[in-house]
């Protein structure tokens, strides 16, 4: 009887940059800005006997852009914006290359009587199959309010609500 044997070897390398700053204008309380970026980029290769061998290369850049207004003050506008690119390959299998985009804000109103949030974020996502030419693209809308009181130390009522617009394609060409 023969006997069987795999081999398997395996290389990863991933690296990456990543700069966060927070600072604020005039006073703490007055406006916070927080700001990320990062790149990183990933490789990795896969050697068998058994199953063909395969390359990745993944890419991932983004930016997120943060604002508080008014920090601990009895109404906080919050805003926020966050752009992401990715692009994946994986040799002979698949080559996609994604986008999104994100923004939106909060509104925060705190008192002791009823107090209440609301927020609003809008989402936009791109995703391309490049050698197919398919795409994906997604676009939403999202809106909330929250309220709550409390009567006696025992309760709690909470008011939600919340409203959401989605539009969806997939376009194959």
């Amino acid at each position: 009887m023969g006997d069987s044997y795999d081999y398997q070897k395996n290389s990863y390398l991933i690296g990456g940059a990543l700069v966060n700053t927070k600072s604020f204008f005039l006073h703490p309380n007055f406006l916070i800005l927080d700001v990320d970026a990062g790149y990183f980029p990933e490789t990795s290769r896969d050697n068998f006997i058994v199953i063909p061998d395969q390359a990745e290369v993944r890419t991932l850049k983004n930016l997120n852009i943060r604002t508080t207004l008014f920090n601990q003050k009895k109404i906080t506008l919050s805003t926020f914006a966050n752009f992401n690119e990715t692009y994946q390959n994986r040799e002979y299998l698949t080559d996609v290359k994604s986008k999104s985009k994100q923004w939106g804000g909060a509104l925060f109103y705190s008192n002791k009587f009823l107090p209440l949030t609301v927020n609003f974020s809008k989402i936009q996502l791109e995703q391309k199959e490049i050698p197919s030419g398919r795409k994906f693209n997604m676009d939403e809308n999202i809106f909330q309010g929250k309220t709550s009181k409390s009567f006696t130390s025992r309760d709690r009522h909470e008011l939600n609500y919340s409203h959401n617009e989605s539009e969806i394609q997939n376009i194959f060409r």
